[in-house]
């Protein structure tokens, strides 16, 4: 039995939603992409730049609705998920405010989501990491592996960053795309090219 464990920027989307949020509303004020960031300055950045948008819930939501773009078969591929009962996270270094409402707009539902917390305010968007006070992001998605490992599943895990590289590295069928498909290559790391889900699918689905 397969589980499939995944990350949600530049891996369920097509590019890093939150970094497309931060140019859109203060691009003047980006330093720096959070994919290239270890944990800490990951986190940091999230919660610096998010922390300066005033803007509101409607805006927020609007331009996240307009732009957001889901990689090409994820649908059909978490359909056949359900049908044949293959567990599926999303373990994200992302906030829900967007990430829930994506999901929705696509009407996938009951999914575990371990992402950020966040919270509209007038000083900002107040980010929080309830899941990560005592371990690092990285790990805790190579934590979320091992647990179907441990329960006799083989795993798949599908990544795009750096803070994705233990994930990969401990799951059974790995698949990488932009910067940790780069490196991997560069390091000679085996993975597998997630391209469209449509390679999951078929895998899932043998």
């Amino acid at each position: 039995m397969y589980a499939l464990i995944t990350d949600f920027d530049g891996t369920v989307t097509t590019f890093d939603v939150s970094h497309a949020i931060m140019r859109h509303f203060h691009a003047d004020q980006i330093i720096g992409e959070p994919v290239h960031a270890d944990d800490d300055d990951a986190k940091a950045w999230m919660r610096r730049h998010m922390g300066a948008l005033r803007v509101t819930k409607k805006e927020f939501d609007n331009f996240v609705a307009d732009t957001a773009v889901a990689r090409d078969g994820l649908l059909p591929m978490l359909k056949k998920c359900f049908e044949k009962n293959i567990p599926v996270e999303i373990v994200s270094g992302g906030v829900d405010i967007y990430i829930k409402p994506f999901l929705l707009r696509h009407r996938i539902e009951g999914i575990p989501i371990f992402c950020a917390n966040g919270t509209f305010t007038p000083e900002g968007i107040k980010v929080d990491y309830p899941l990560l006070d005592e371990v690092k992001l990285e790990d805790f998605k190579a934590m979320r592996v091992r647990r179907f490992k441990e329960q006799g599943y083989t795993t798949i895990y599908c990544g795009d960053g750096m803070t994705d590289l233990p994930a990969v590295l401990a799951a059974d069928i790995p698949f990488a795309c932009s910067h940790l498909l780069e490196y991997c290559r560069k390091k000679n790391i085996k993975v597998n090219e997630l391209k469209t889900f449509k390679t999951v699918e078929e895998i899932i689905g043998a």
